[in-house]
């Protein structure tokens, strides 16, 4: 196992800290939490489009520096959900299935 020890640390960037503006689209800050997953699946549900339900969350946040995702996020998340719902409702199809044939 190889270890590295630290003879000298240099406390300086190489680059200038990023505005408050520019911080919302760093990947550390972006993250969609459940309240607004839930928001979003519940437009969803109700036939909004994303790029529609996108455009309330900003203003409903008065504006793009304050929403902590983007639409992109917003898309993944709604892609992975749905993944996921197709799983589950597939795997419980499967044992359904299996289940009545071990029984019959």
């Amino acid at each position: 196992m190889l270890k590295y020890i630290v003879r000298v640390f240099i406390d300086d960037h190489s680059h200038k800290p990023a505005m408050f503006r520019e911080v919302s689209s760093h990947r550390s800050h972006r993250n969609l939490d459940e309240g607004d997953y839930a928001q979003i699946d519940a437009m969803g549900k109700n036939f909004i489009r994303g790029c529609q339900t996108f455009e309330y969350m900003v203003d409903q946040k008065w504006g793009y520096s304050k929403i902590e995702f983007t639409q992109k996020d917003m898309y993944n998340k709604i892609t992975k959900m749905r993944q996921s719902k197709a799983f589950e409702s597939n795997s419980q199809a499967a044992i359904s299935y299996l289940e009545s044939k071990a029984f019959s």
